[in-house]
């Protein structure tokens, strides 16, 4: 049996009016580029499940989104899922500027990093949360290491990506993580063994937030700026065996 995974976020709350995000998630093939696509556009799309297909509805899923699983026996046949986004959406790359990278005090963030940089700019998220590098903010500088493959360092683990990446973070302070997510709430959350696992947005992409309960320290998987392996596919496809917190229940902050 094969199986893919549709999430559909509403972008109200990133105040792009009536906007939706649609993640498709498959299970991970080493050298394949196509396991997790990203289209955004208007909510006005139809798919009419083919015969030899299967839908069901994640429950426990918080407002503003919501998670399709498509399974079939033979994986051609859910090639049709990703037809109904070509007309109406757009797929999303690097290529194509985010609507954060509009905003103007973005520029001026990335135009001071970047008229000091010779070669690599270390940056300290201290200095950063105290507003000694205005107007950056930790998100802005977020942005800048998942879309242009900077390098991030800290407590989290070494992620290091080009050699011509202009900006890295040293994490020198620890930032509360609900502070750089898209949305306030995650879309999905489970508890093993008093772990808690939160499935979020972080500037545009879909990441896993991993916790121990009542403690602050947390793992961000995929890596800042690493492109998405299995992660994602195998927590939507295990989280059946997990205990899953309503979302009302849920609270970053604490």
């Amino acid at each position: 049996m094969h199986c893919h995974f549709l999430v559909i976020s509403s972008l109200l709350e990133s105040r792009i009016g009536d906007t939706f995000q649609f993640n498709i998630i498959k299970p991970f093939q080493e050298g394949s580029t196509g396991h997790y696509i990203r289209y955004e556009g208007p909510p006005y799309w139809s798919f009419e499940t083919p015969p030899d297909v299967t839908c069901a509805k994640l429950s426990n899923i918080s407002k503003n989104h919501i998670i399709y699983k498509f399974c079939a026996e033979r994986e051609a046949d859910l090639s049709s899922l990703e037809k109904p986004f070509e007309d109406t959406t757009y797929r999303k790359n690097e290529k194509i500027r985010g609507t954060l990278e509009e905003d103007q005090l973005y520029k001026e963030c990335s135009r001071q990093i970047h008229n000091q940089n010779f070669g690599i700019t270390l940056l300290n998220v201290s200095a950063i949360s105290k507003n000694r590098i205005p107007p950056c903010t930790v998100q802005m500088i977020i942005w800048d290491i998942s879309h242009r493959r900077a390098r991030a360092y800290g407590p989290y683990g070494n992620y290091s990506h080009k050699s011509s990446a202009k900006v890295s973070l040293n994490w020198d302070l620890l930032i509360p993580f609900h502070e750089f997510l898209d949305r306030k709430d995650p879309l999905m959350t489970t508890e093993v063994l008093g772990e808690l696992t939160h499935l979020v947005h972080v500037a545009g992409f879909l990441k896993l937030v991993t916790r121990k309960s009542l403690e602050k320290a947390y793992k961000i998987s995929p890596a800042l700026g690493n492109p998405p392996g299995n992660e994602i596919y195998e927590f939507l496809e295990n989280s059946h065996n997990f205990k899953i917190i309503p979302p009302l229940e849920v609270d970053v902050t604490r």
